[in-house]
């Protein structure tokens, strides 16, 4: 059975079916009052346009993007603490000893 709508809702179910998303009252009818409520609330607050935007979105094929002038981003470090300064120093002097021992 169809349900019936108030005024207000059939303001929102015209515009569902404008914009083809009428898919979202299949099942209304299995909802309580108090869920049909919540439904057309959210349906009330929904920006179509903005949906309307999104789905271009998705249909749109994506453009190619060049990578030459693409760089690292700055990279700022944080202060270390002292352990992580041994730490790191045991790696660079380990670094060096391999580096010389190529020589």
């Amino acid at each position: 059975m169809a349900p019936q709508f108030a005024e207000a809702e059939q303001r929102i179910v015209r515009k569902l079916h404008e914009q083809g998303q009428a898919h979202v009252l299949r099942w209304v009818d299995e909802l309580d009052e108090a869920g049909r409520r919540r439904l057309m609330q959210q349906l009330a607050e929904l920006d179509f346009e903005l949906l309307k935007e999104f789905k271009l979105l998705i249909h749109t094929p994506p453009t190619d993007v060049g990578f030459a002038d693409v760089e690292p981003a700055p990279v700022e470090r944080l202060p270390l603490r002292e352990f992580q300064r041994e730490a790191e120093r045991g790696i660079t002097a380990r670094g060096r000893r391999a580096l010389e021992a190529d020589r």
